[in-house]
């Protein structure tokens, strides 16, 4: 949130959740940061949010101020539902700009992904992911063991 809110940041943030609760207490912490102008809210599925920011033709009235569509997010930061990590990394791929980056965080899930007894829905979903990200050819990734795991993946430029 401090680079964000540095006076050399001139992006926009879009937030994607389903708890206005969770977001209410969001808001104060960024109008303390002075980022009120910049963070832009979109209660709702973030698997649906994300298909519109690449299908859409025209800019939804909430996505009013965002250029979107495939190749147009410099840095996603992933902290949503684990069962749906898998879902939202080939939407975040096309969404990411070569060279953009992709925070994936809880990618070690407290050391249950590497424990074959864990059989959780949130469990599998991270394992999934872990394993979409590193056979991955487009991307290069390192994972950074700090807390319950951060996975840096950024996207390769291709040739053409």
């Amino acid at each position: 949130m401090k680079v964000c809110a540095s006076q050399k940041f001139d992006g926009k943030i879009l937030c994607c959740d389903l708890s206005e609760e969770w977001t209410n207490i969001a808001r104060k912490y960024w109008k303390e940061n002075g980022l009120e102008n910049k963070v832009f809210l979109k209660l709702g599925s973030a698997l649906e949010t994300l298909q519109v920011l690449i299908d859409s033709k025209s800019a939804p009235a909430w996505a009013s101020d965002f250029t979107f569509g495939p190749s147009t997010i410099d840095l996603f930061f992933l902290d949503a539902d684990k069962e749906n990590y898998p879902n939202y990394y080939p939407l975040i791929l096309k969404l990411l700009k070569p060279g953009g980056l992709l925070i994936a965080d809880n990618v070690l899930w407290g050391g249950s992904v590497s424990d074959p007894s864990h059989q959780e829905p949130s469990t599998i979903g991270i394992r999934k992911f872990n394993e979409l990200v590193y056979n991955d050819p487009l991307v290069d990734v390192s994972l950074v063991p700090i807390a319950d795991g951060v996975s840096l993946v950024r996207k390769k430029f291709i040739k053409s």
